[in-house]
């Protein structure tokens, strides 16, 4: 399951890169100002070097481990098969995060979405009780937002 999942990272870190590199050039090489250097280039210099040693880690895995990645499909095949839990469960995470994203952050912002997200997964998928969960889910988002709005001087939406 490892192999397997050292693969899946590997090109998904890859497919970011190269997703920052391509929005990276949509900048723009040039600056305003008179530097030798545009706002771009420090992000595409990034992206290529975590391009290239993805792209290492990819073939890594598909040299080294190529047999234990498939004995490793299979078996998450007939997992997949067997366990109808791990499916819903899974929809309900892909979904109440895209909902969190798309819909309850722009409307009441970072720190209260936060908080009612973390709510319900932790009642959800965790052992939790309401008051720990309240409490648990309200404390990490506050101090979030206080460790980027005091102490970083970032301002979250």
């Amino acid at each position: 399951m490892l192999v397997l999942f050292e693969f899946i990272l590997s090109f998904l870190i890859f497919l970011f890169a190269l997703l920052f590199m391509v929005l990276s050039i949509l900048i723009g090489l040039d600056s305003k100002y008179d530097l030798i250097v545009g706002p771009a280039v420090f992000p595409i210099v990034i992206s290529t070097i975590v391009i290239i040693f993805s792209g290492f880690w990819i073939l890594k895995q598909i040299i080294k481990n190529k047999g234990r990645m498939i004995k490793e499909l299979k078996q998450i095949k007939t997992n997949f098969i067997k366990n109808k839990n791990f499916f819903i469960n899974f929809l309900i995470i892909v979904l109440s995060s895209f909902c969190y994203i798309l819909i309850l952050m722009p409307l009441i912002g970072f720190t209260i979405s936060t908080a009612l997200f973390l709510f319900i997964t932790t009642l959800y998928f965790g052992k939790m009780k309401l008051v720990k969960s309240i409490i648990l889910s309200v404390l990490f988002s506050y101090s979030i937002n206080y460790f980027f709005l005091h102490i970083l001087n970032i301002y979250l939406p």
